[in-house]
């Protein structure tokens, strides 16, 4: 019983930490693809697309297997934290022939599976939950968003502009807007962000953009779209070599002006809002599976600067 002041008082010490510029993973095997943030405990969480790991951060930067699955060759992609109900979803790929996919719950505090869902043939690449707690997740290799809720799993959007171009990927991030009201959709290529209403998923449109060329196509460094994150009103979006930052214009979420940094580093895909700072993960994984280049680890949760954006 003496012990436990020191134990709560360990507690606060790392809940006022300051938060890092990044935290590098020693993990030189596991290949991160995803990012996720617990606000409630100022923990990081990174998911590996290869090495079946989740790996979490506390705020003083130590680092423990979070989750490891039973398969090592399971693939865990994009993942988010649900504060309110205290959990963590990941997009979760068996690598057969035919890829299969399920989603994920797992308890924040402690790391018990409280709900999997099976999506079938998928590739379930991002998920993100709205603020009643229903899960959307893309699927990479058909035109489809996934809906997953207390009643099972729907197929909440379909649109012909969601398929893959010829052996690509298609959809990959999403986030829900700041005012809950649409999804925000990465296609990869052709780079596109499309605007789907929640409450109509029927309403599906491409954001028409103003500034910087969305995507940046012709650029080595900017083979497409990956992760996507809102801070604030502003939506982020990570390319291997680079991030762009949307504003939009108007009401609605269908027309943004596009600013670029290439002030990063190269290897990015996940994005995610932690306390207000923009996140990623520098992990190499569109690179290695995708541009058949080498690993170069080691990896880390990157701190990325929004200032980089700022101008007239």
């Amino acid at each position: 019983m003496k012990a436990l002041p020191l134990v709560v008082a360990a507690a606060a010490l790392a809940c006022e930490a300051p938060m890092r510029e990044q935290y590098v993973l020693a993990d030189r095997e596991a290949l991160p693809e995803g990012v996720a943030f617990d606000a409630s405990a100022g923990t990081f969480f990174a998911t590996a697309v290869q090495g079946g790991v989740v790996t979490r951060f506390s705020p003083l930067g130590q680092e423990s297997v979070f989750h490891r699955a039973g398969d090592p060759s399971v693939s865990f992609m994009g993942a988010h934290v649900d504060d309110e109900r205290g959990l963590l979803w990941l997009c979760e790929v068996a690598l057969t022939a035919a890829p299969r996919s399920r989603v994920l719950a797992l308890r924040v505090g402690d790391g018990r599976l409280a709900r999997a869902v099976e999506l079938g043939e998928a590739y379930c690449n991002d998920v993100v939950t709205d603020a009643a707690g229903t899960v959307y997740a893309t699927d990479s290799l058909q035109p489809r968003v996934f809906r997953v809720d207390a009643a099972g799993v729907t197929v909440f959007a379909d649109d012909p502009r969601f398929a893959p171009q010829l052996a690509g990927l298609g959809l990959t991030g999403l986030d829900v807007s700041p005012d809950g009201e649409s999804l925000l959709v990465a296609k990869l290529a052709p780079p596109t962000l499309f605007r789907v209403r929640l409450a109509d998923p029927a309403d599906v449109v491409a954001v028409q953009f103003t500034g910087d060329a969305f995507g940046r196509p012709g650029d080595p460094r900017f083979p497409g779209p990956d992760g996507v994150a809102f801070v604030g009103e502003a939506l982020y979006v990570a390319s291997d070599g680079g991030v762009q930052q949307l504003r939009f214009l108007g009401d609605g979420h269908t027309r943004a002006e596009v600013r670029t940094t290439t002030a990063v580093p190269p290897g990015l895909t996940s994005l995610v809002d932690a306390a207000g700072r923009l996140y990623a993960i520098d992990g190499d994984a569109f690179r290695v599976l995708h541009a058949q280049k080498q690993a170069d680890p080691p990896f880390a949760v990157v701190h990325i600067d929004t200032g980089l954006f700022d101008g007239p």
